[in-house]
């Protein structure tokens, strides 16, 4: 019923790229992080910011674990970082995926690991999707099964325990990926268009 704007509160005037990210924290619905070529977090739902990292260039990406809300990934399209502390010391985990041939789209961290983390890749390439499961000290390509398009997003079902459920948006559609499977195509029914970003509906 009621808007108020809150971006004027950030401080210094900063702006973000043509989609700046902003996430809400999972634990505290109060708390939110702004992405701009610093990261401001507001733990009183944008009345007021602090500065919790400065990058140098306007980020694109912003993600946070739900089971622990103190690791954040910040990315661009050409570095990612990553806090485990809520913004006091940034760790750059760039090396290992191929921001050279390809760039960074999005980045997911899985619901339950914050060492667990998920990226997606533009460029018409096999440099799909690559995944850590140390943190990003190392990164393991696996876009088997995609086709060599640009992957604009990848996000996590976290309603499926027994194996990790990703699903990915194209530029051909989506695709979904069980476990050690390949993936395959689930646009069924959907016309052959570019998918930008996907989000998973819960009914909890």
């Amino acid at each position: 019923n009621n808007w108020v704007q809150i971006s004027n509160n950030v401080p210094g005037g900063n702006n973000g790229n043509w989609f700046t990210p902003f996430i809400i924290d999972p634990v505290d619905h109060n708390t939110i992080y702004v992405g701009y070529n610093k990261i401001w977090k507001s733990t009183n739902r944008g009345n007021s910011f602090e500065n919790i990292g400065n990058f140098p260039d306007k980020l694109d990406n912003l993600a946070i674990c739900e089971s622990d809300n103190n690791t954040i990934v910040a990315s661009t399209h050409n570095f990612i970082r990553i806090t485990r502390n809520g913004g006091d010391d940034w760790e750059d985990i760039t090396e290992g995926i191929p921001v050279g041939g390809s760039k960074i789209k999005y980045v997911s961290i899985k619901y339950n690991d914050p060492y667990t983390i998920w990226v997606a890749m533009s460029g018409y390439n096999n440099n799909g999707i690559y995944e850590s499961t140390d943190g990003g000290q190392t990164w393991t390509n696996i876009s088997q099964g995609l086709p060599e398009i640009p992957v604009n997003c990848v996000v996590q079902n976290k309603l499926e325990n027994t194996f990790d459920q990703l699903y990915a948006a194209t530029d051909y559609g989506v695709y979904i990926k069980n476990g050690i499977d390949e993936w395959t195509l689930y646009s069924n029914g959907l016309p052959n268009v570019i998918v930008r970003e996907l989000e998973i509906y819960y009914d909890m």
